[in-house]
């Protein structure tokens, strides 16, 4: 009953593994195209920027865990799912620890249709291959295209900063205008603020208007 149990646990972490694995994967892929979108929007199919972000995608793709990770990710969306089991060990030193990995044989013999270049890049790994690894070598390549993206968004808030300056500018002026036009309305308020008694409420300055107006004569009856 023991070794059933066990066998069950694994068979739980072995389901939790593949879906963080299937998020992350899908995760990388909407990044590129999010980005790539982003960019072409905001400044054009032709413009440096977008040529920018695609060289640093190529830089990306020097890393070979990067390019399994986009072969992964389209043999989990179009073949079968992304691992092919788990193994646990423990050293006497060390705590528990679990690799995930996907056989070769199960990515060439799938359905997929592997161009020349990803069925080259399968074909020399190992029959079992180790997948964190080379996840960890993927976000090395994605870190090369967040720092370039960083470096767009820089260049943004730069250009954006004589902007700024011309609009707090304005602004500085418009209340100044204000206080120059409504000075004694201004002063009245200060001079009330800093005596430290509250300003009247609107219902006490009609009253003591209502009071302090000259009041018709009375007449006597005729």
């Amino acid at each position: 009953m023991g070794g059933s149990f066990r066998l069950l646990d694994q068979q739980t972490l072995g389901v939790t593994l593949t879906n963080e694995l299937l998020n992350w994967l899908a995760a990388g892929r909407l990044y590129i195209e999010n980005n790539a979108s982003s960019i072409r929007s905001q400044f054009g199919e032709g413009s440096d920027e977008l040529r920018r972000f695609w060289n640093a995608n190529s830089r990306a793709s020097q890393f070979e865990g990067f390019r399994f990770a986009e072969a992964l990710r389209d043999y989990a969306q179009h073949a079968a799912p992304p691992l092919s089991g788990l193994k646990v060990s423990r050293r006497e030193t060390q705590p528990r620890q679990v690799d995930v990995y996907v056989l070769r044989f199960a990515l060439l013999e799938s359905r997929m249709e592997w161009d020349a270049r990803r069925r080259k890049l399968i074909e020399v790994l190992p029959e079992q291959i180790d997948v964190m690894p080379r996840v960890l070598e993927a976000m090395e390549g994605y870190r090369i295209i967040e720092n370039e993206v960083l470096h767009m968004l820089l260049g943004e808030c730069v250009e954006a900063i004589p902007r700024l300056r011309e609009g707090i500018e304005k602004v500085a002026q418009s209340q100044a205008n204000t206080r120059a036009c409504c000075g004694s309305k201004t002063v009245t308020t200060v001079s009330m603020a800093s005596s430290g008694r509250r300003a009247p409420s609107q219902t006490r300055l009609t009253s003591m208007f209502l009071r302090l107006r000259p009041r018709p004569p009375i007449r006597s009856p005729s």
